[in-house]
This record gives structure tokens, sequence and C-alpha cells, in this order.
């Protein structure tokens, strides 16, 4: 059981809705630094979740935590139905 716990990483969730934009960010346990893979790859491991983000979102990007080894990715989305 403390084997399973070790290689299970903790995922924390911020949503913050102020106005018309709504905030998502997403820290994990990993200092993996996160790629914006070429959409020429192989679909499976391209990191289409985060090409997803970058098309839908206002804005985005990535804060690590190189004290405590994580990462935080985060995004702006509009939610007015515009997109400025």
């Amino acid at each position: 059981m403390n084997e399973q716990r070790r290689s299970m990483r903790k995922a924390r969730l911020r949503l913050e809705l102020r106005h018309d934009r709504l905030t998502v960010a997403v820290g994990d346990d990993s200092p993996a630094p996160v790629v914006l893979a070429d959409p020429g790859l192989d679909p499976v491991r391209a990191g289409k979740g985060l090409r997803m983000v970058a098309q839908l979102a206002k804005t985005w990007g990535c804060v690590a935590d190189e004290i405590e080894h994580r990462k935080t990715v985060w995004a702006v989305l509009v939610t007015s139905g515009r997109r400025t």
C-alpha cells in the first residue's frame, strides 16, 4: 500500500470567477515542465489537453515551484461568449 501511495501524484484545482473571466488552475506534484507539443506528432502522445487549453483560453501559463518540486498550469477563459 505504501508503494502505491508513493506513485500517486496529488493534484490541486482552483477556480476563480471574476466578472466575465474564469481562471482555472491545476497543480500537481511533478516538477516536469509542461510542453505544448507539435500537432504533427503522434496524437496520443501530443498533449492534446494542453493544446485545447491554449486554443480556448484568453491566456495561459505554467508556474514552477522549484523548492516544492511541483507546478501549476493556469488558464483564463472569457465566459461572456466574446473573446477580446
